[in-house]
Order: C-alpha cells, then structure tokens, then sequence
C-alpha cells in the first residue's frame, strides 16, 4: 500500500510527464486524415466502392470475388490483386469511436486527434500504476518516463486508425491490474474484470494480444501457487481470447493474399518464419532506436558510408547485405539487456527479480502476435 506521502510525489512526477508529452504532441491537434482515416470517413459517408456496416470500417476487402471486382472496379486495389484477396479486421469498437468522433464534431479533425491524446494519457498513467506497483518508486517513475516518450507512440497518436491499438493496449494494462489483484488478492471480482477488460480490448482490435503475454509469463514466472492453479487462473484472460478468434474464424476476418500481412491462421509456416526475424528487428529498433522500418525499405547508412569512401565499393560489394547486419543489430540489442539486467542483479530484492523475469520474458513474447504485420517503429 503506497502512503500518502508517496503517492503525491508519485502523481507529481507523472503529471509533470504528462505535461511533457502534451508539448510534445499539441501540434497534433493540428493535423488531418491520412491513409486508412480517408478508408473510414469513405465508408462513414457512403462512398467507398464496397458496401460496409457501420461498425466495419476496418474491413478493407472481405474476400468475395465481388467485393474484390468492386474494389477494382473504382481502383481500391489494383487489377492483378486475387479474386480471394483480404485484408478484414474486427474491430467494433473502434469502429465506433470513429463514429462517435463524426457525430460529436463533424469534419474538424483536430477533435479526434484530441480524443487520441486523452486516450494515450489514460495509458500513461495506467502503465505508471503498474511501474508502481512492481517497482520501487524512482525505477517506476523513470520507466514511466521512458515508456511515456518512447518514439513508437509518435505514430498512432498521429494516425487516427491506429486510435484503437490506444484503446487496446490501456484495457491489456487494466487486465494485467486486475489479474494481479486476483493472484494477490483471491477476490472472484477481479478475475471478471479481468476477463471484462480483454473483451472491451478485443473489441478494439487484436492490437490487445501481445498484453497476454504478461499476463502468461506471470503464471510462469512470477505466480506462488501449484501449477494446476496457475493454469487454472489463466483461464479469465484467455477464454475471451479464443471466443473472439472462432468468431474472426467464422465471421472471415484476417487477410489473406497480402505481402505485407501474415494471418497465422492462414499461413502458419510462413507466420513462424517471419518470427525469427521480425523479433530481432523490433529488439534493434527497441533499444538501439534502428528504425524497423529499414528492413523492407533499406538503411541510409549505406549511401552514406559510401559517399565518404570509408569502404571502398569493392568492399562493400564482398560485405553481406543489410538484413544480416539489422538481424545482428537485433541480437545484440537482446543480450546488451540481458548483460543490464545481470549487472543490476544483486541489487534486486526476490519482488522486484519476480517481477522483472516476468516482464522481460512477457517483451519478448508480446512482439510474436505483432509479427503478423509489416515491421514498424508504431508496432
């Protein structure tokens, strides 16, 4: 139980992140639609080249030989795209808030970027009670800060169809809260409003996948109790999980057909495969900041380097190519963190290793179910 006297200085230090990122992001206040947002107005107004319900704007291309001929048809997708092509995801609830954001302020814009950065608050400040909670109160409030202004928000904030990944990422950090209460407390209430949490996450999107991560390698690793009990406690988080999938199954969301996105449950093998290298480029750009971007679209390291002949051509042509070294880059960042982590051991009391073995292994795994899209600093 945190005293009073602690808690202020605790609120204190977050407000003043909070003021901190409100400098930060007040320009967005000034921006527009783009990408996917022009999708989502389209269908909102009636005018995209397929029929869509109102609470399925994420729905891209369904994967009927129709819709694909009416999306051609108003050039949507381009001629050679196939007849099953799709790229569907159910996301209701963000769906809804968009509509929300149209009936409450029509065309102006700098209202749903509003909506974004109240919502990104609600994470932060829901992400520093967790810190809290794990950690002694200097370590909670830099990670805080470090999480607060870690560059992979830019992107959402700025892009008002990633708004729910927000949404779904503060409700995976509610559910992670209220699971820790269940394990710590035993009260069957928190178990339901851990199990509440996941679905309203799920709603937003799969974007609240990786959260579950978490909440498993707690169970593993950081959970007392027998192994049948563990398992057993997982049960609220991940019911909800598996509801949700049949229901994308038999509903026919996911994509399909697609070079940039990888459904595991269409293309398992090729889902594994992207595993082995998308971890390690989401670690480089992590913790070395190497943008994950740079494996599809290449480094500018190269001209670079070649325009201030510190390699000679020749050599660079024997050299290996860029993946190989963003792939190097990505290992080496995963075992800088493990060398932090064993340097600052023994300074570690037992909760505070529990916690951290949890949480290190929970990072890991919660970048595999982000591995279904193409590598992006926003994932």
């Amino acid at each position: 139980m945190l005293s009073p006297r602690s808690l202020w200085a605790h609120a204190l230090g977050v407000g003043l992140i909070l003021a901190l990122l409100l400098w930060f992001y007040w320009p967005t206040l000034q921006d527009g639609l783009f990408a996917d947002d022009y999708v989502a107005m389209a269908i909102m107004e009636g005018k995209f080249a397929a029929p869509r319900g109102a609470l399925d704007l994420f729905n891209f291309a369904d994967g009927t030989a129709a819709d694909v001929r009416a999306l051609r048809r108003l050039g949507s997708l381009p001629w050679w795209a196939p007849d099953d092509y799709r790229i569907a995801f159910l996301r209701p609830l963000s769906s809804a808030s968009w509509q929300l954001d149209r009936w409450l302020f029509g065309r102006h814009y700098g209202a749903y970027h509003a909506h974004s950065l109240l919502v990104f608050f609600g994470l932060v400040l829901s992400v520093s009670l967790l810190y809290r909670r794990l950690f002694a109160p200097i370590p909670a409030l830099l990670a805080t800060a470090i999480f607060a202004v870690d560059d992979s928000h830019r992107f959402p904030l700025l892009w008002l169809s990633n708004r729910g990944g927000i949404y779904a990422l503060l409700f995976g950090v509610l559910a992670l809260h209220a699971h820790l209460s269940f394990r710590e407390r035993g009260r069957p209430l928190h178990a339901v409003l851990c199990a509440l949490c996941v679905s309203i996450g799920l709603l937003f999107g799969e974007w609240v996948l990786p959260m579950l991560a978490y909440i498993v390698a707690y169970e593993l690793l950081a959970a007392r109790g027998s192994w049948r009990r563990r398992l057993l406690s997982l049960a609220p988080s991940l019911l909800p999980v598996l509801l949700f999938l049949i229901a994308r199954a038999r509903l026919h969301y996911g994509a399909r057909g697609s070079g940039a996105y990888v459904d595991p449950g269409v293309e398992p093998l090729r889902f594994a495969l992207s595993v082995l290298h998308r971890v390690p480029v989401f670690f480089a750009d992590m913790f070395w900041n190497v943008p994950a971007e740079w494996w599809d679209h290449g480094t500018p390291w190269r001209d670079r380097l070649l325009g201030l002949w510190i390699i000679p051509p020749e050599l660079w042509l024997q050299l290996p190519g860029w993946h190989f070294f963003h792939l190097a880059l990505g290992l080496g960042a995963l075992l800088a963190l493990l060398g932090g982590v064993y340097f600052c051991w023994r300074s570690l009391s037992t909760d505070e290793r529990r916690h951290l073995c949890f949480l290190l292994v929970g990072t890991v795994a919660a970048l595999v179910p982000v591995v279904g899209s193409f590598p992006s600093t926003r994932l």
